[in-house]
């Protein structure tokens, strides 16, 4: 941005500084904005149904194929190809889940996600 000086040379005026002002917001701010700005998507909702999470992702055009559902105890990340490049969630969940027996399914642009909870060891006390 070039730096003006008010006319005839004599000291700045408010309306100066607020015009100058304006065009730093509009320059600096809202453009860099505007062009780094990447489509949203929502975060992933998720259930508690008892048994079970059930986590749905809004996957818009995504390939089903490229798409990647990694489990642990405690966390969930979907990972998939989005418009604009990569998008990732990650869910932290509340209790372990049993990580062999996660399905998942995609259908027009969702992807459900079943979490069986782990059940705890019952142990007869003698």
């Amino acid at each position: 941005m070039a730096s003006r000086k008010p006319e005839g040379g004599g000291p700045i005026r408010f309306g100066d500084f607020a015009r100058a002002v304006d065009e730093l917001f509009d320059d600096l701010l809202i453009t860099r904005w505007r062009e780094n700005r990447r489509p949203t998507f929502e975060r992933p909702l998720v259930s508690d149904r008892g048994a079970h999470y059930e986590v749905t992702v809004v996957t818009a055009t995504a390939d089903a194929r490229a798409m990647e559902v990694e489990v642990s105890d405690l966390r969930l990340v979907v990972r998939f190809a989005g418009p604009v490049g990569p998008v990732e969630h990650t869910v932290d969940l509340a209790h372990p889940v049993e990580s062999e027996a996660v399905s998942a399914k995609w259908n027009a642009g969702l992807l459900v996600i079943v979490l069986p909870k782990k059940r705890g060891r019952r142990v007869i006390v003698e």
